[in-house]
């Protein structure tokens, strides 16, 4: 069942999401995020905010040298920062973007409650979910439904 969560990430990388840009969200640790998630990416400081999301693709761990060389034209990152952000392991967790959603900036001091999640946060039922993310949410709802159906 698609969930929808919160995942901190610098704007430019938020950016490159939303863009197309970037097909692969990286982290050092799996995070635990799941095959269609909805993930709402919490701008961190100075922006503090919500204005993109991305429904999750499998997150996978691979050799970090290998899933480099493999994946770098859509990774979104330069070598050098993926080497010293990698430092240190052996490995790499990536979630595939498979659609990438805007909408209007939300600021985090508007969401009573919220702090600027270290792993993933839970979205709260009592914040409202921007108009195209909850289009999103009903589109991943309505297709688990109809697999459901044809078992």
């Amino acid at each position: 069942m698609a969930r929808p969560v919160v995942l901190a990430i610098r704007r430019c990388y938020a950016e490159q999401i939303a863009a197309g840009r970037k097909k692969f969200e990286l982290r050092r640790r799996n995070l635990g995020i799941r095959s269609d998630d909805l993930v709402l990416l919490y701008e961190t400081a100075p922006d503090a905010v919500i204005r993109s999301a991305f429904v999750a693709g499998a997150t996978v761990e691979r050799e970090k040298e290998r899933f480099y060389e493999d994946h770098a034209p859509v990774l979104g990152v330069e070598r050098a920062f993926y080497d010293e952000y990698l430092a240190g392991g052996c490995n790499v967790f990536a979630t595939e973007v498979i659609q990438a959603i805007s909408f209007p900036a939300i600021a985090a001091a508007d969401l009573e409650g919220f702090t600027a999640p270290q792993g993933i946060l839970h979205w709260r039922a009592e914040w409202p979910l921007p108009s195209a993310a909850a289009a999103a949410m009903a589109e991943l709802e309505s297709a688990t439904n109809l697999l459901a159906g044809l078992n």
